[in-house]
């Protein structure tokens, strides 16, 4: 098991470290996905506020900020709008002169992010609405005896898109719900119409009222006014006159949809549907799937291939007058971009594939690290949904994006590449100290590589002993960097010397070295023995400790080393 700690230790002299198995988190580094993406759309009331929740995964741990549509970092605005430690976005409750479009009406995105990139959100429109007092009402209907009356509940202009209708009500109590039998006397459709079917005498002056929903408060309201049916009789012939039709309808595969189509004529006007294909009107066959009902058309468990311009034909003896209808049927999007972690080595090629299931797709746009794809010779993409890189840089490591974009919906896929090996190399080295005896002092190296190298220390070329005045480990921070030290409490004469730290890995290593000086008598460390080949030159470092810097002499069995030999003494060494 990989532990990472997070950064938000403070390097001091007074750490308990915990020491990781720094090669084993190598294997488990990842970047940021999403593990909760908020909705596409987010509507809510002034008086409830809103949480557009917010969650990411990757190791390290991404952080979470958010972004208008345009990627520009989002600020608190205190009493307004704020982020959650967790990522979540809070839209606090505001009063109605406090309304801002700028924060209300907008368009955000979550970002998340760590050392080895980011990734972003799909585009999050949020739409604060004021509540306001509303009155829903109907208005009186005339219809010729024998055909369809058609009552809408009239509500105002700023409220619809919150508004449905769930029912009607006679005024002797009948309530009327959302049907669709063939043959029924009345229809309710989804957008709220009541059709009453071949009206004649005895459903004259009978009052209509809709029942209306707030979908932001959940309240129901019945109309405050009441529509009156008044059946008229023809006083001779009367071409056909469209009451209710639609130019065009968005449905989702699997729904059912309506296709309105209502006429008032005398003689009581015949419905006939066709299908354009190649611009021929090719009749409808009806069936279990295409219901058609009062005029009206209603097409069951819509599919793909349903999508397509339908013509109502209206006709009597004295006129024609037709509908067309465009409907588009929207599958679901999925897509999936693969593969979701690719590791490979600079100058080879690397491909990503965006697979997008579902329909229509309007447009396809790649990112790499919440930026817009730069495209080039050596970077391209084919056909909009493959990603090929023929030599591979160390610049290319990161997050890469899909954004895919249809009817109502949008959507993003994110796969990680990662080059499989990266040399060390030291972010931040110590510099040589002085220090006094008993002071405390920390040395501090900062390495970076792939795979995460290992950072080992030295004192005069030998391991650093650990005790209760000298502790050393390493962390690994959010940066993906390696954050090594030596801390010691109480400096002692024996704790100077050359201190080396050393990062290390599959791909290489690197390593500084500097003295540090403690004043005080002079210290030598025990010195171990050295054999070396007849001929060869060896260099040897005396261990020495102490400050002012102690004069330095070399013996051999008792003998001085010749005062030539000084001369070749570089950095307390001395060289044979």
């Amino acid at each position: 098991m990989c532990r990472i700690l997070s950064g938000r230790f403070q390097l001091g002299y007074w750490i308990i470290v915990l020491v990781i198995g720094l090669q084993e988190c190598a294997q488990s580094f990842r970047g940021p996905t999403f593990t909760k993406e908020p909705p596409n759309k987010i509507v809510f009331h002034n008086s409830s506020g809103a949480i557009i929740p917010c969650h990411g995964t990757g190791v390290p741990q991404p952080t979470i900020h958010w972004t208008k549509g345009d990627w520009t970092r989002l600020p608190n605005i205190p009493g307004l709008r704020h982020s959650r430690q967790d990522g979540s976005l809070v839209f606090q409750p505001f009063r109605a002169e406090e309304y801002r479009q700028d924060i209300h009406g907008a368009v955000y995105r979550c970002i998340a992010t760590n050392s080895f990139g980011s990734v972003g959100s799909t585009e999050v429109h949020v739409r604060g609405v004021v509540l306001q007092e509303y009155q829903a009402h109907v208005y009186d209907e005339y219809v010729i005896h024998g055909n369809t009356a058609v009552f809408r509940c009239q509500v105002p202009d700023f409220m619809k898109e919150f508004l449905t209708v769930t029912s009607w009500t006679r005024d002797d109590g009948l309530v009327i719900v959302h049907h669709k039998n063939a043959g029924a006397k009345y229809i309710v459709l989804k957008d709220g119409e009541l059709h009453i079917r071949n009206a004649a005498r005895g459903d004259s002056f009978k009052k209509y009222r809709c029942l209306v929903k707030n979908t932001l408060t959940g309240n129901v309201t019945p109309s405050v006014s009441a529509g009156t049916l008044i059946v008229t009789d023809p006083t001779g012939s009367i071409p056909p006159r469209i009451t209710s039709g639609r130019p065009g309808i968005l449905i989702r595969e699997g729904e059912n949809a309506e296709l309105p189509c209502t006429a008032q004529g005398y003689p009581v006007p015949q419905y006939t549907w066709y299908r354009r294909e190649n611009n021929r009107l090719v009749p409808l066959v009806i069936s279990n799937q295409m219901i058609l009902v009062n005029g009206s058309l209603f097409i069951e468990r819509t599919r793909p291939q349903d999508t397509g311009k339908y013509i109502c034909i209206v006709n009597n003896s004295v006129g024609e007058v037709r509908v067309e209808t465009e409907l588009t049927v929207y599958g679901n999007l999925s897509v999936s971009l693969f593969p979701a972690q690719l590791t490979t080595e600079s100058g080879r090629s690397a491909t990503l594939n965006c697979s997008v299931q579902g329909y229509p797709v309007h447009s396809i746009t790649w990112f790499k690290d919440t930026r817009h794809l730069a495209t080039s010779n050596r970077v391209r993409l084919i056909a909009n949904q493959v990603l090929h890189i023929t030599s591979v840089l160390r610049e290319d490591q990161g997050m890469y994006q899909c954004f895919v974009y249809g009817s109502l919906q949008s959507i993003q896929s994110s796969a990680q590449i990662v080059l499989s090996e990266d040399a060390p190399v030291l972010k931040y080295v110590f510099n040589r100290q002085t220090v006094q005896p008993g002071e405390r002092f920390s040395l501090r190296c900062v390495a970076a590589g792939n795979p995460i190298p290992r950072v080992t220390w030295s004192l005069d070329s030998r391991p650093i002993p650990e005790n209760h005045r000298v502790q050393y480990g390493d962390f690994v921070s959010i940066h993906a960097e390696v954050v090594s030290f030596v801390n010691v409490s109480s400096a002692r004469s024996e704790d100077g010397g050359v201190y080396e730290c050393r990062a290390q890995n599959e791909a290489g290593s690197v390593s500084h070295k500097e003295r540090v000086d403690v004043l005080g008598p002079p210290f030598i460390r025990s010195m171990n023995n050295v054999t070396v080949v007849d001929g060869d030159s060896l260099f040897y470092h005396c261990p020495a400790s102490g400050f002012p810097l102690p004069t330095i002499t070399w013996s051999k069995v008792a003998s001085e080393v010749e005062h030539w030999a000084a001369a070749l003494i570089e950095f307390r060494s001395v060289l044979i």
